[in-house]
């Protein structure tokens, strides 16, 4: 029996007055979870189920070393959708090892300054590993994401700025802030910004001359920002980066670099391709590049040629299997059905010639393109480095995107006659279906906001504007 009064057992002296009373010294304890350290550091339910059996409670355990744990009551368990029985998961985005778009939130569409229906320039897009890509991070978009249940500011991972206009970054000081005063220490230290040359300098700056410790465990990459030589002017060189890696990238300075492959988590790949916008800044624009859906293994076909299970996995993943010889005795083609493409997203804004990225953006699933302008004033649009809906809608078609979202849309179209226009003139010329053409600030299209207005997605909307029916925020 335990002395009296009894230690209270959530604390460090309790927990050993506990150990010392089944004779265990707390050192078997920490051994039989994996660890050196003292008691202290057994957490949660197993420290829990071992107090259970030092007072003589159920599911007592075995004094010995080695002794196996209990499991895990059933509702601390992640089960994966699909799965019989479920699967215990210790990391959230665990869940698949291969992530895949699963929605797009507008949080703005206005161009230059926000508008009383649209706020300035924001996309997120949420992957099913958990994770969320911010592109670009205009002035309000912090209150755009707490207006809308369908993004959360602690699952941002990445965020991707196109060029360092204010209506495209703005607001990623209200980001930063918040995260580092809500006291978000896990979701600030494994954020990522990426950006033209120049974004380093202007967060520090701000963070320096407010005292503000907003970049604390963030890492800042810039992409290359080199002139063109003669030699080099027309060549089209691409380098990758693997930003799971702590090494900070390293650009040469003996090239022209007019494009950078952006390795994320799971197979996620960002393309990166300079577009041209004004000559004072870097412009970029991204092109999301979900990895090819594998194949589903022929279990029949796969057993009829010797294979047995520890094997199957093998070739599921696409390995060949290999006789003692060498030779390749089972081919993974052979007991796999074809993959299926995953989806290419761009997002190209702001520009007037994106014919760089046109490439990484041939055929792609869905391109998100500004629209400032309207045709009539085409003038204007080249001026400032934009397109018109019709440039738009002529890109699109060359580079025979299955669906066009137009954005970035001028602050003088406010009624919806012009803002009607904006889209016919984008389906006229690019030769598009009705419904394959829309706004990102359609938040009153049931269509877009809440129907499967994308039917090659799959049964669930992809895009949405991130609003329920009778809600009225800025877009």
């Amino acid at each position: 029996e335990l002395p009296h009064p009894r230690p209270p057992p959530h604390t460090r002296a309790g927990t050993r007055a506990l150990a010392a009373a089944q004779g265990t010294g707390g050192k078997a304890l920490c051994f039989r979870l994996g660890r050196e350290s003292g008691p202290a550091t057994a957490l949660g339910y197993f420290r829990q189920r071992f107090l259970m059996s030092a007072l003589g409670g159920r599911g007592e355990m075995k004094k010995r070393q080695g002794a196996a744990m209990p499991s895990p009551p059933v509702s601390s368990r992640k089960t994966v959708k699909g799965m019989k029985g479920g699967r215990l998961l210790k990391d959230k985005f665990r869940l698949s090892k291969r992530a895949e778009v699963t929605r797009i939130v507008f949080l703005g569409t206005s161009s230059g300054i926000c508008t009383k229906s649209r706020n300035t320039s924001s996309v997120a897009v949420s992957l099913s590993n958990g994770r969320t890509l911010l592109f670009d991070c205009g002035e309000g978009t912090h209150r755009q994401i707490l207006s809308t249940k369908k993004v959360k500011l602690s699952k941002i991972r990445y965020i991707f700025i196109t060029h360092l206009h204010g209506d495209h970054v703005y607001g990623i000081f209200g980001v930063l802030t918040a995260l580092d005063i809500g006291n978000n220490s896990q979701s600030s230290s494994r954020l990522v910004v990426i950006g033209p040359k120049g974004i380093k300098q202007l967060l520090q700056s701000v963070a320096s001359a407010s005292a503000s410790s907003m970049l604390l465990g963030i890492r800042i990459i810039e992409l290359p920002r080199l002139p063109a030589s003669p030699e080099t002017k027309s060549a089209k060189t691409h380098i990758a980066i693997d930003v799971s890696s702590r090494h900070e990238p390293e650009f040469g300075h003996d090239v022209f670099l007019n494009g950078v492959d952006i390795h994320l988590e799971d197979g996620i790949v960002v393309k990166a391709r300079r577009i041209k916008h004004v000559k004072q800044l870097e412009t970029w624009g991204y092109i999301i590049w979900e990895p090819d859906k594998p194949g589903k293994l022929k279990l029949t076909v796969a057993k009829e040629m010797g294979a047995s299970d520890p094997e199957l996995a093998l070739l599921k993943s696409g390995n060949d299997l290999m006789d003692s010889n060498g030779e390749v005795r089972i081919r993974a083609k052979d007991v796999l059905t074809p993959s299926q493409k995953g989806m290419h997203i761009a997002m190209l804004w702001d520009t007037y010639d994106a014919s760089n990225a046109a490439e990484a953006c041939m055929d792609c699933s869905l391109m998100v393109h500004e629209a400032t302008y309207l045709r009539d004033i085409k003038e204007n649009a080249l001026k400032y480095g934009h397109s018109t809906a019709e440039m738009v809608g002529n890109f699109a078609s060359k580079v025979r995107a299955r669906q066009l979202v137009l954005t970035h849309i001028s602050a003088r179209y406010q009624n919806e006659i012009d803002l009607k226009r904006l889209v016919e003139e984008a389906q006229i010329v690019g030769g598009f279906h009705e419904e394959k053409v829309l706004r990102g600030d359609e938040d009153k299209s049931s269509k877009f906001a809440m129907a499967p207005w994308t039917p090659f997605f799959g049964n669930e909307a992809l895009c949405s504007c991130g609003v329920k029916p009778g809600e009225d925020i800025p877009r």
